[in-house]
């Protein structure tokens, strides 16, 4: 198995910022975004590819889920990690996890394998992979999925 760290090519090769608001707003007001939970539901989409391969495999929860990375590109519309309170408009990490399973299909499978285990935990989603910008055809996708 292959462990892929999702940050480490995406944002590097996309040449356009995958945010909602490309111009920096003048006050410190947060940028606001109609459906939250939709835009999360399509960055999911958007950003990983369904497969037949039984080892290819998106982290559920940790530093290299799909929800980290959504929070570190799209922070406008999650949770932050530390506090608390819950932000109104804002998405959870179980929240957006459940939303993938429900709108886009994911499927959840646990492993025991530790390898995987102490980097991915112990839950995955299973048959998805990242789209890597450096091939050609997920490079492709990606900029598709962006428009």
């Amino acid at each position: 198995h292959e462990i892929t760290k999702p940050m480490q090519n995406l944002v590097v090769a996309m040449d356009c910022p995958m945010s909602v608001s490309s111009k920096k707003a003048s006050n410190k007001r947060p940028v606001l975004v109609d459906n939250p939970r939709q835009l999360a539901v399509q960055f999911a989409k958007s950003v990983t590819k369904d497969t037949d391969n039984k080892c290819h495999w998106v982290a559920k929860n940790g530093r290299n889920s799909l929800f980290k990375v959504l929070q570190m590109m799209l922070p406008e519309i999650s949770q932050p990690e530390e506090g608390r309170h819950r932000l109104k408009g804002k998405i959870s990490a179980p929240e957006f996890n459940k939303l993938v399973k429900s709108e886009c299909g994911f499927v959840c499978t646990r492993t025991r394998k530790q390898n995987i285990a102490s980097i991915a935990g112990n839950w995955l989603f299973c048959n998805r992979r990242w789209l890597n910008p450096v091939d050609a055809q997920d490079r492709a996708l990606l900029e598709y999925n962006y428009r």
